[in-house]
C-alpha cells in the first residue's frame, strides 16, 4: 500500500515538475520574443524624433506587449494553481483509499486468524471426544452393555460436551 501511495506521489511530483518546465520555456521565449521586440522598436524610437507621432505609436505598442505578455503570465500561474490543487486533491483522495484498503486488509486478517482458532478448538473438541468415546468402548468390550449402561454413557457425553463449551466460551473470551 505504501509503495503505491509512494509511486503516486512521485508521478504528481514528476507532473508537476514537467509543468513547471514547460513554463519556465514559455517564459524564456516570451522574455527572449519580448527583448527582440523592444531592441527593434528601441531602434526605431531612438531614430524617431521626440515629436514624432509615430513614437508614441511605437511606445503604446511596446506597453500593450507587456500587458499581453503579463495576462498570459497570469493566466499561466492561475492554471498551474488549480492543476496543482487539483492533484493535491487527487493525492489526500488515494491516501485516504490506501489508509481505508490497509483497515479492511487488517479487519480481514483478523477474522482469518479468529477463523483458524476456531478451527483448531473444533478439531481438539471432537479429537476429544473421540478420545472419550474410545475410552468408553474399550471399557465397554470387558462388559456386557446394557440399557442402564447407554444412558450412563450417554449422559457423561452430554456433561462433558457441556464442559467443552463452556471452557471454549471462557477461551473465546480470553483470547478476544
Amino acid at each position: 500500500m505504501i509503495k503505491i501511495q509512494q509511486k503516486q506521489s512521485r508521478q504528481i511530483e514528476g507532473s508537476i515538475k514537467e509543468q513547471q518546465g514547460a513554463i519556465n520555456i514559455l517564459i524564456k521565449n516570451l522574455r527572449k520574443k519580448l527583448v527582440t521586440l523592444a531592441r527593434k522598436e528601441e531602434v526605431l524610437v531612438s531614430e524617431l524624433s521626440d515629436d514624432a507621432p509615430e513614437r508614441e505609436t511605437v511606445v503604446n505598442r511596446i506597453i500593450s506587449r507587456s500587458k499581453e505578455t503579463i495576462a498570459k503570465l497570469d493566466t499561466v500561474m492561475a492554471t498551474l494553481k488549480t492543476k496543482k490543487a487539483k492533484l493535491t486533491t487527487e493525492q489526500t483522495t488515494l491516501k485516504e483509499d490506501i489508509k481505508g484498503l490497509g483497515d479492511k486488509l487488517v479487519a480481514i486478517q483478523a477474522k482469518i486468524v479468529s477463523g483458524q482458532e476456531n478451527i483448531k478448538l473444533k478439531t481438539a473438541e471432537r479429537n476429544s471426544k473421540k478420545e472419550i468415546l474410545a475410552g468408553y468402548s474399550v471399557k465397554e468390550n470387558t462388559k456386557t452393555p446394557t440399557n442402564e449402561g447407554a444412558i450412563v454413557t450417554q449422559g457423561a457425553i452430554d456433561k462433558i460436551t457441556e464442559e467443552i463449551t463452556t471452557l471454549r466460551k471462557d477461551l473465546k473470551k480470553n483470547i478476544q
